[in-house]
């Protein structure tokens, strides 16, 4: 049974529990994360084929790494913001999943959860097609 962007935020706010563990909100902020990286990579794939994206500097193997991502839509102008959220987001997700020596608090989890609602809720507004499209006009991919 295959799941969806949408499913995997749905088991981040399951783990977002005020009375939870440590490891169950750093686990949300990692859902969270990935739930608006796939919302992203979905598209582009449908988008851009893999070779394309892999002569941009973009892909390696099959996979859409993470970082150059988030560059990616840093450096195009009309997807800035969300490029820059992404990537709050998935240096939220390091700190969570690789920083296990350092404390990691609910509210801290609370806020990069909601921050990914926020910016899957702008890529949906703005329609996740457009801006794929728009993101590669602008960055000639």
């Amino acid at each position: 049974m295959a799941t969806s962007p949408g499913d995997i935020m749905l088991t981040a706010r399951s783990l977002l529990l005020p009375t939870g563990r440590e490891s169950d909100w750093r686990s949300a902020v990692s859902r969270a994360y990935y739930s608006a990286y796939q919302t992203l990579r979905i598209e582009i794939y449908i988008q851009v084929p893999l070779a394309r994206l892999q002569s941009n500097g973009l892909g390696s193997k099959s996979l859409l790494p993470h970082d150059r991502l988030c560059t990616s839509w840093k450096n195009c102008a009309a997807t800035r913001n969300i490029g820059a959220l992404l990537d709050t987001l998935r240096e939220a997700r390091n700190k969570a999943d690789y920083h296990i020596d350092r404390t990691f608090s609910y509210d801290a989890a609370k806020d990069y959860v909601d921050d990914a609602e926020d910016l899957i809720g702008e890529i949906s507004t703005a329609g996740v097609k457009n801006l794929v499209a728009v993101w590669m006009d602008q960055l000639a991919i």
